[in-house]
């Protein structure tokens, strides 16, 4: 199958890379994408079976091989030992293996986030128009229709939910401070004394307009905090995501 449209998000699921696609009847396609990302190392050859072997042990690489690569700022051929992580839940394991050796070898692309790390892999770019061939969900081929170096490009028109709150976001939430809804330039105040009720207030805003991007003053400071801690004290789920299974997130303070 071949599907076209703007590469809407990218990020790591649970075995593949989630790529979304804004078609341009509106509507968005949810594809994966197995991509694998890959460290190298570099240094004595000792150094780097050794390397190889410890990350096999730990079942964090699920394959380690000598390849040929250019070094960014020599611009030179160097032999380097590729590692291919197992999946994305070892990511930060492998991550945390590396210092046992940075002494002896020279790391490169494990600072990179993945997301970023696979846009430059398949030479894609946020906003820019895609063609992806898949087999199913399953991406098989993709590529970018546009040049990342272009100054103008169509995109598309994508729906916006405005979140703030009516009063000083140091006022607590259900304390004098209500949440203020703006949708097609309309605006539309939750006003409840009950918790409970502002999220399912909430929810039906989000379910019914389903927002592709919600803007936010004061958002990861009050809003998101207050509406998370409110979430997990009554066990009502908060209808951010268009995933299968929520992403799980943590509260910051």
């Amino acid at each position: 199958m071949h599907s076209r449209g703007w590469l809407f998000d990218v990020y790591p699921g649970r075995a593949a890379i989630v790529v979304w696609l804004y078609q341009e009847d509106g509507t968005l396609l949810r594809l994966e994408d197995p991509f694998r990302p890959l460290l190298y190392a570099r240094g004595r050859p000792e150094d780097l079976r050794a390397l190889a072997r410890a990350t096999l042990r730990a079942q964090v690489c699920s394959r380690c091989e000598l390849t040929r690569r250019q070094e960014f700022w020599s611009g030179e051929a160097v032999t380097v030992l590729a590692l291919e992580v197992a999946d994305y839940e070892m990511f930060p394991r492998l991550l945390r293996r590396l210092p046992e050796f940075e002494a002896r070898l020279a790391f490169y692309n494990c600072d990179l986030p993945l997301p970023q790390y696979y846009l430059y892999c398949r030479d894609i770019f946020p906003f820019g128009q895609c063609e992806a061939e898949h087999d199913g969900r399953t991406i098989t081929r993709i590529r970018s229709c546009e040049s990342s170096a272009a100054l103008h490009y169509p995109i598309p028109s994508i729906r916006i939910l405005d979140l703030q709150l009516t009063q000083d976001p140091l006022i607590p939430l259900q304390r004098g401070n209500t949440l203020l809804v703006t949708l097609d330039g309309q605006s539309y105040e939750c006003t409840t004394n009950d918790p409970a009720e502002l999220l399912d207030q909430l929810n039906a805003f989000l379910t019914r307009y389903d927002p592709d991007l919600i803007l936010t003053d004061d958002g990861d400071t009050a809003i998101f905090p207050a509406l998370l801690r409110l979430a997990r004290r009554y066990g009502i789920s908060l209808a951010l995501d268009r995933e299968p299974t929520p992403i799980a997130r943590r509260i910051v303070t």
